[in-house]
């Protein structure tokens, strides 16, 4: 009839909008957003393992990417799967424990945002682990899972496994060596203070980072005690 309008009414979502007007994303009290702080080949893992990353990511799928990153707490889980999404373009929407109920929307809210999902605290789901599961099937975007692992993962279907196993000794030492250098600390006990502390990468850097912060005391000291003050804070 007259004034008949062939339309209807569009409602964007509130992380479309802010896209398409160019405000940057945040995340909220669940979500963190995590940049890129390194490239690929600056990473502290077996070659071998990101090299099987990459094959994976650049073949063709025939659904969304998943990717199971295995390891213990400072392996470098996060900081593979954020070089790799920086790869794309995009970072890492960082989620920890999620609840059953309300992750199909985080997914989709991290997803609105342009970042890529990295779900971490899925190894002891108990009865959630069915319905975790089905939700990561149903999501239609890539999707990184943070696990200590492989088999904690909750998910079917095609995927891939990268295990991140822990760093020898000399490997350690010249991790450990490297980042007291870059901190400006004394390097001589490198080999001693690997030996001593079996840490991964990651926490090898927040390790030197506190204890750089730190004033007082020999290197051995200082490090020891942001061992013992980091340990500390994940048996809370």
């Amino acid at each position: 009839g007259a004034g008949h309008r062939p339309f209807r009414s569009v409602l964007a979502h509130r992380l479309v909008v802010q896209r398409l007007a160019g405000t940057p994303a945040t995340g909220d009290d669940a979500v963190a957003r995590r940049d890129a702080d390194r490239l690929l080949d600056e990473i502290h893992a077996p070659a071998d393992v990101l090299a099987g990353l990459v094959r994976y990511l650049r073949a063709p799928l025939a659904a969304a990417a998943r990717v199971v990153l295995a390891g213990r707490t400072g392996s470098g889980r996060r900081t593979i799967a954020a070089a790799l999404a920086a790869q794309a373009g995009r970072p890492l929407g960082v989620l920890d424990a999620p609840a059953p109920d309300t992750l199909a929307q985080r997914l989709r809210e991290i997803t609105l945002r342009g970042w890529i999902p990295c779900i971490g605290g899925l190894d002891h789901l108990g009865d959630a682990r069915a319905q975790i599961r089905l939700i990561l099937e149903r999501h239609p975007g890539p999707v990184f899972l943070r696990c200590e692992s492989a088999a904690g993962a909750p998910i079917d279907g095609d995927h891939h496994v990268a295990e991140l196993h822990g760093l020898g000794h000399q490997q350690r030492s010249r991790v450990l060596a490297s980042a007291l250098a870059s901190a400006g600390l004394a390097t001589d006990n490198a080999a001693e203070l690997a030996m001593r502390f079996s840490i991964a990468p990651g926490t090898i850097e927040r390790t030197v980072a506190r204890a750089a912060a730190e004033a007082g005391g020999t290197v051995s000291e200082r490090i020891g005690d942001a061992m013992r003050v980091l340990r500390a804070k994940r048996l809370r």
